[in-house]
């Protein structure tokens, strides 16, 4: 094949057969998915038929499968967006504890007491309330 000649398989269906291990191991064990070489075009018949010919426990299993590699995946992209994240804070010179750390609450709701605001952001309705009727901050202060 030349560098000008195009793959005789989609992108999807090479990264589908050589970026997951678990593709392998799924086909191996739960049969082919098919698949034209237009990944958008998937033999979906074939593929249910597939599956409605399983037994319940061998889609339960399958289940267990799929959900054990999606919470795989699912951390592995967490951890890199962590990390794209703290890379883009130390290249502007962001703190990111600045960013991430809680604040106490300082001003309680009279009325509600279990009602809290930390005196960042946009005031509570009850804060402004509490000013529109004429009394202080230092009123609802803790």
């Amino acid at each position: 094949m030349t560098h000008h000649e195009a793959p005789a398989v989609s992108c999807f269906d090479t990264l589908w057969r050589q970026d997951c291990s678990f593709a392998a191991d799924w086909q191996r064990k739960w049969g082919q998915i098919w698949m034209s070489n237009d990944a958008s075009k998937a033999r979906k018949g074939d593929y249910m038929s597939d599956l409605q010919a399983m037994t319940t426990d061998a889609l339960n299993a399958m289940r267990g499968e799929i959900d054990a590699e999606l919470k795989r995946r699912e951390s592995k992209e967490r951890a890199e967006a962590r990390k794209k994240i703290v890379d883009l804070a130390a290249t502007h010179g962001i703190d990111l504890s600045s960013i991430s750390a809680t604040s106490k609450a300082r001003y309680r709701n009279p009325e509600a007491p279990s009602e809290t605001w930390t005196g960042k952001g946009r005031k509570p309705k009850w804060v402004q309330d509490h000013l529109a009727a004429g009394k202080t901050m230092a009123d609802l202060e803790l």
